[in-house]
């Protein structure tokens, strides 16, 4: 082949090509395999080892996951954590904001979830992530949170500390990261009970925080803990709906929301304008207890009955009582006919407050498809201006607890009736049913 030739065909090397993208995905698993592998040494105890092998080849810190787990491994060495470590070339705040998260959810799934061994676990309980936010500032706000949310004890004294120090935050370079010292200085006092400080200090939250209305809501949603067989839920019905009484409690102490939100804007709209669905065990339940506390159940049925005659007067047909499987508002109110709950008490309260169910428990800040909030205006409106810069919102999540009512429902209505069913409706309908 002549020389020509040979240059003409190496000169095809500089050509512009398709990659396939395999390259990419092969490089991408190789890096996931080198992080597993290092926070293996990390889990196990062999720090000494994984800091010698990353110290020795910094080409490997080719990740957030990766820095993030040497830099764990020098502070559980209680080793210094120097910024060239982190930017080898140049600082990026950006990179450094990136980190920070990465590392406080490491942090958190070690913590929470990882049974460390002796020795090893000493020595990362005593990590203070704190003690690397010269060189990583970001990171105070998000380990904040985690100790706030989490509440972390321990770290509370720390955590004042840091939210004292008005002048670091101020070299934050995000504005909304600035901000988030107000939020978390409100959370505190929450958590030490000091609810009077708290509000003070919301009040500055909410003249500094103004929502991004362009970023996607984040839903962190928090089930249901206690769990019972189908046989078993009606007769622990109570602890559950005081499981969700503490969950609500808890979403409204970390968003910042006043607890008693319908009472503090002598609010009883829900109880007017909207109507829960209950389910068949919640409904036997509510029977039950209002027969045992000796409330006048016959009067909550006249004023039902009363109810469905303005309805059929109005539509042709009663509010009926469904068999289905997860009915909506409209399968057990379709024209969306407006009426006071049966259940009010004659000061415009509820009537049966202890022991009323999971929809009127949960109105206030829950989701039962993990995408929507279900509140009123008054609670919707505290928890959007009591985000945070990331715009997360803390929310109850129902579904867990609804499956479970589905299965006890189906268990009860095969032992009273015969067959399994799954019976849902309003207020109105099931005190003016023969169940």
């Amino acid at each position: 082949m002549s020389t020509e030739n040979t240059n003409r065909l190496k000169s095809l090397d500089a050509l512009p090509h398709i990659d396939s993208g395999y390259n990419d995905l092969h490089y991408r698993k190789e890096q996931d395999l080198r992080y597993k592998k290092a926070l293996k040494k990390l889990l196990t105890g062999k720090n000494e080892e994984l800091f010698s092998e990353l110290q020795m080849r910094p080409d490997l810190l080719d990740s957030l996951e990766m820095k993030s787990v040497f830099i764990l491994c020098q502070l559980i060495l209680g080793k210094e954590v120097k910024e060239r470590q982190v930017f080898p070339f140049m600082r990026n705040e950006f990179i450094s904001d990136s980190i920070s998260k990465t590392i406080v959810d490491l942090y958190k799934k070690i913590y929470m979830q990882v049974d460390l061994p002796e020795g090893t676990k000493e020595a990362f309980n005593a990590i203070n992530l704190y003690s690397i936010k010269e060189v990583l500032p970001a990171l105070v706000v998000y380990f904040t949170d985690l100790i706030l949310v989490e509440k972390l004890e321990q770290f509370y004294d720390q955590a004042f500390k840091v939210l004292e120090d008005k002048e670091f935050y101020e070299k934050l370079t995000e504005d909304d990261l600035k901000t988030e010292r107000v939020r978390h200085l409100a959370l505190y006092y929450r958590r030490k009970g000091d609810e009077a400080k708290a509000d003070e200090v919301l009040l500055q939250y909410r003249e500094l925080y103004l929502p991004d209305m362009t970023k996607p809501v984040k839903l962190k949603k928090m089930p249901n803990t206690k769990f019972y067989p189908p046989g078993e839920v009606l007769d622990n019905l109570g602890e559950l709906y005081q499981e969700i009484k503490d969950i609500q409690a808890e979403v409204c102490e970390i968003s910042g929301v006043n607890n008693d939100s319908c009472m503090y804007f002598e609010c009883s709209d829900c109880c007017h304008k909207d109507y829960p669905i209950l389910y068949y065990s919640e409904y036997k339940y509510l029977v039950q207890k209002m027969e045992e506390d000796g409330m006048d159940i016959e009067a909550a049925k006249a004023d039902a009955r009363k109810i469905q005659a303005e309805h059929k007067a109005k539509y042709g047909f009663e509010l009926p009582v469904v068999n289905k499987h997860r009915p909506t508002k409209e399968d057990c109110n379709p024209y969306d006919f407006k009426f006071s709950c049966p259940l009010l008490a004659d000061n415009g309260g509820c009537g049966v407050h202890q022991i009323r169910p999971m929809m009127c428990r949960a109105y206030g800040l829950s989701s039962s498809d993990s995408r929507n909030v279900q509140a009123c205006n008054y609670y919707l409106r505290q928890h959007q201006y009591n985000s945070n810069s990331e715009n997360i919102r803390y929310v109850y999540d129902v579904r867990p607890y609804v499956a479970m009512i589905e299965a006890s429902d189906q268990h009860q209505t095969e032992q009273d009736f015969g067959e399994k069913q799954k019976l849902c409706g309003t207020f109105v309908a099931w005190l003016s049913s023969d169940y």
